[in-house]
């Protein structure tokens, strides 16, 4: 079945949509993936090592998170302090724990601990995080970007690995020129 107005369809069986939000660590920009399945939030240790600050970090003995696919090793925790800047730089600031792994991933996550008695709301039919203070911060779909459309659900998308790649690609330029 077609129709006449693709625009007004989303084709929902290839959109792999997670949001995202900038992150700053003092002045170093990330952007992470809020990811409201997890129990922890995570910094992959890389992205640290970008950092310009030496933050403690308690270290963990083989330990390792599974998550949906994949199993990551712990490197250890860390407490960081994250700033949430909406382009009238208007901001909100917390500090927030992240298990530190090793395995190449998202070099920002950020867990459903984040939206406990933190004063932060995930408002999914604004695209938006709002915290305490007033501010509002808009969420991306950076996935979408790279997902061929269709306008009939019954086809998926055969070029999943080709196009998340190319997301991630993307994302890991984009934080490599941050950190610079």
């Amino acid at each position: 079945e077609q129709h006449a107005d693709s625009s007004l369809y989303r084709d929902f069986t290839t959109r792999y949509s997670v949001p995202y939000v900038p992150v700053h660590v003092g002045e170093n920009l990330l952007i992470a993936m809020i990811d409201t399945g997890s129990i922890y939030s995570t910094i992959e240790h890389r992205s640290l090592k970008r950092l310009n600050s030496r933050p403690h970090i308690e270290y963990s003995d083989n330990e390792t998170m599974t998550g949906a696919a994949i199993t990551v090793k712990v490197i250890g925790t860390v407490e960081l302090y994250i700033t949430f800047r909406n382009r009238e730089n208007e901001e909100f600031s917390i500090k927030h724990q992240f298990r530190i792994i090793e395995n190449p991933g998202e070099p920002m996550t950020l867990g459903c601990p984040l939206f406990f008695g933190k004063g932060i709301t995930l408002d999914m039919c604004r695209n938006q995080l709002t915290f305490e203070n007033g501010v509002n911060l808009d969420i991306n779909y950076l996935r979408d970007e790279n997902v061929e459309k269709t306008i009939n659900p019954r086809i998926k998308n055969k070029n999943r690995r080709k196009s998340m790649k190319a997301f991630y690609l993307k994302l890991v330029t984009h934080n490599t020129a941050a950190a610079q």
